[in-house]
This record gives C-alpha cells, sequence and structure tokens, in this order.
C-alpha cells in the first residue's frame, strides 16, 4: 500500500487503546504495526484546531471528562464550569476522526495574571 493515502479509522483507534491497556508478549507486533499505521495516517493530513463548547455531542464530553489526565473533572457542574462562557476548550482533531481529540488545551480568561491556581479554578 506504499503510496496509497488511508485515513484513520475510530475502529483503529479502539484497537490500539485496547492493545495498549492489555497489551501482552503476543499482542506487540499488532501494536507495532497499527501504531505505524496510524502514525502515517495522523502524518497525511492537517490536523485541526477548533473550539469546543457545551453544546457538544454527549459522547464528546463524556470521552473528555473521561481523559483529563492533569485535572479530573468532579462531576457534570465541573464541566459545565470548565465550558462557561469565561472558559475556553481547544481541540485537536484529524479531519477522519471529529470528536476524538488528540489533545485538548482548557484555557480560563482572566483580567490580569493569577498569582494562585484557586484563582483559575474558582467557578464564579
Amino acid at each position: 500500500m506504499v503510496g496509497m493515502h488511508l485515513a484513520p479509522t475510530p475502529a483503529q483507534l479502539d484497537r490500539r487503546a485496547e492493545l495498549l491497556a492489555h497489551c501482552g508478549p503476543s499482542d506487540a507486533a499488532e501494536l507495532a504495526v497499527l501504531t505505524d499505521e496510524l502514525g502515517r495516517a495522523m502524518r497525511d493530513d492537517k490536523l485541526v484546531v477548533r473550539r469546543l463548547t457545551a453544546e457538544e455531542p454527549a459522547d464528546v464530553l463524556d470521552r473528555l471528562v473521561r481523559a483529563e489526565p492533569v485535572h479530573p473533572f468532579a462531576g457534570p457542574d465541573d464541566l459545565a464550569d470548565r465550558l462557561d462562557v469565561d472558559r475556553r476548550c481547544f481541540v485537536l482533531e484529524h479531519p477522519a476522526l471529529p470528536g476524538r481529540p488528540l489533545n485538548v488545551v482548557w484555557c480560563a480568561l482572566c483580567v490580569g495574571v493569577p498569582g494562585r491556581l484557586v484563582e483559575i479554578l474558582d467557578a464564579d
């Protein structure tokens, strides 16, 4: 398939996630091939940055909540606060995989530079 352009698929991403979570020695070759295929597919197209809002489909928002590694969500109110009018959420996506962010940036709009993290996290 040299020279042929194939877009990544949700099934490939799901299988790779499954292999990463439960990879044994017998799965290492499949994981390596799948990682290589996805890497080539991701490099072939321009990635897209877009803003997420509270109007996103529930599965997209659920994926964000489950995948947040730095500041885990405390509940539904926490998600609403992070998508409020004084906040921004931007995602990096592959055009063939909308709603499956590769990276997420959460921003808080503040007046001046906050002196403490609690000022950024303040729901008010």
